[in-house]
């Protein structure tokens, strides 16, 4: 019998580059020596990018024990929850295929009612549990099946009497969904749970559209609710930036105020690139950090806007590397042309392997096959993936809503990975670019309603924010190191140039 614990869970609330990540790995270099053999460690965070990163850090101060888990929510969601528990409990049957569906679009195709709530979410029910029985499980359903499951008694304790530590990284990425399973973990009390996170960073409010959910408000996103439950701590320094930029993001933290451990460097600092056309903005933002590139052994620029397309048609004029943050790891370029193959058609790798009466070596001859199509270009389409897998390998593709396009891109990048990595110069949204620094970062508004809300600086304003326009500017701000250039696409007016001005940036006009 697991005795319960007395101490509340620790979460620590620190802004951009204060070391939260590195501050989490020493403890769980504390807490391994008092792993039981019998129990687990399990560290978890947003991304693989972010899995990795814990991992490596790790990796280079002791040697991991094998009863320490590091993975993404989603991995440690269905390692530990869903995978044991999901068939035991009729949720989905033994063979199970994992894949991206984009559930949302199912459901614009068959709701009439598309502006009533409750009409979207019986559909939307109605063809999760659908896809379920027929063993194609969504990505995003498996935390919504795994906290489910935890309502159960039986499943939360063999759950909670596994898992001894728990660490949680970047914890303001935490939805609704998520949040009721680390809460029946917190409730269980058989835990010790450790959390960082920023809620100023929260920005994956539109995620609740998605699943028609309604928002919550900032007071009650996941990570302040779960933190009220906690032995809150709070970290003001700021590693990353010098204290010219640290002096302007603190305007808009709503809880901690940042020293910069930098200080302050000579000819850094934030400025406003007032051009409208994005070509010449481009152009002079890159005249503009040409100082850093002087200064710095390897210095990046990071180019930033809310859509993923904002930079598209520059990138081949600037050489622009498109930054991509899949949440699935790509463990190998065979491994990504078989996933994608069991996407296109539907089936597991062993339903594969059986309609097509495959042994293991001819279903690994398939992936080879797809490998040496993508190197000789012939294929680079989603039409012309279609095209190969039934012209080519007889396959029938099942057409309907998975989203293979980031599957080819994935796929894509791997193969052109080497020749990316000679670029400095890189393009993202700016929800891609969580977790992400450079020396030199360039952020773009759509127009000047969406820059006067990066700029808010009132408390109230930004708590009332529901669409997370304003943190959604404070993360691009944050991810520069020595300087921060502005733009917006649209001509702004007087009141925001006072602001600008306000705020120490330095307008530049030509």
């Amino acid at each position: 019998m697991i005795p319960k614990i007395k101490e509340k869970p620790t979460m620590v609330i620190a802004g951009p580059g204060a070391g939260k990540t590195y501050g989490m790995v020493e403890k769980i270099i504390e807490a391994i020596p008092s792993i039981k053999p019998n129990r687990i460690l399990a560290a978890i965070t947003f991304t693989n990018a972010a899995t990795d990163s814990i991992k490596t850090r790790l990796q280079n101060l002791i040697q991991i024990p094998p009863n320490v888990f590091i993975g993404t929510n989603y991995s440690f969601f269905n390692q530990f929850i869903f995978l044991p528990f999901a068939t035991l409990f009729d949720y989905a049957p033994l063979d199970k295929l994992f894949l991206e569906i984009d559930v949302k679009k199912i459901v614009d195709g068959q709701c009439k009612n598309k502006s009533n709530p409750a009409a979207r979410n019986f559909v939307r029910s109605r063809i999760v549990n659908k896809l379920l029985r027929d063993g194609k499980v969504p990505f995003e359903q498996i935390a919504s099946v795994s906290a489910k499951l935890m309502e159960n008694t039986r499943v939360r304790d063999v759950v909670c009497n596994r898992i001894q530590f728990l660490f949680k990284d970047e914890f303001q990425d935490t939805d609704t969904v998520q949040l009721r399973i680390f809460e029946a973990i917190r409730k269980a009390k058989k835990t010790f749970m450790y959390s960082v996170g920023d809620p100023e960073q929260y920005i994956l409010g539109f995620t609740y559209n998605l699943r028609g959910i309604k928002k919550p408000t900032f007071d009650k996103i996941p990570i302040n609710r779960f933190a009220s439950n906690c032995d809150e701590c709070k970290n003001d320094i700021n590693k990353r930036a010098c204290s010219q930029l640290v002096e302007f993001t603190n305007n808009f933290h709503t809880s901690i105020k940042q020293v910069s451990e930098v200080g302050h460097v000579e000819s850094a600092g934030v400025f406003f690139i007032s051009l409208i056309d994005l070509d010449t903005v481009i152009s002079k933002f890159i005249g503009l950090t040409q100082v850093v590139d002087y200064s710095c052994e390897n210095p990046r620029r990071l180019l930033l806007g809310y859509e993923n397309k904002t930079f598209d048609d520059f990138i081949d004029k600037y050489g622009l590397v498109p930054i991509s943050n899949d949440n699935k790891r790509p463990k190998s370029i065979l491994g990504e042309s078989l996933e994608l193959v069991s996407s296109a058609v539907q089936l597991s790798s062993k339903g594969i392997r059986e309609k097509y009466d495959l042994d293991v070596v001819g279903y690994r001859k398939l992936g080879i096959k797809l490998m040496h199509a993508f190197i000789s270009e012939d294929v680079q389409t989603k039409d012309k993936l279609i095209s190969f897998l039934e012209d080519d390998l007889s396959f029938t593709f099942q057409n309907g809503s998975i989203n293979l396009d980031s599957k080819l891109n994935r796929l894509v990048n791997l193969l052109c990975q080497d020749s990316a990595a000679c670029g400095n110069n890189f393009c993202a949204s700016i929800h891609k670019a969580k977790g992400l620094e450079a020396e030199s970062v360039l952020v773009v508004a759509r127009n000047k309603n969406e820059l006067k809300k990066w700029l808010t600086t009132d408390y109230e304003n930004r708590y009332k924010d529901k669409n997370d326009t304003c943190r959604i500017g404070y993360v691009g701000f944050t991810r520069a190191k020595q300087i921060l250039c502005i733009a917006c696409k649209e001509t702004i007016d007087n009141p925001i140039r006072t602001k600008l001005r306000e705020l120490g940036v330095e307008i530049i006009l030509k």
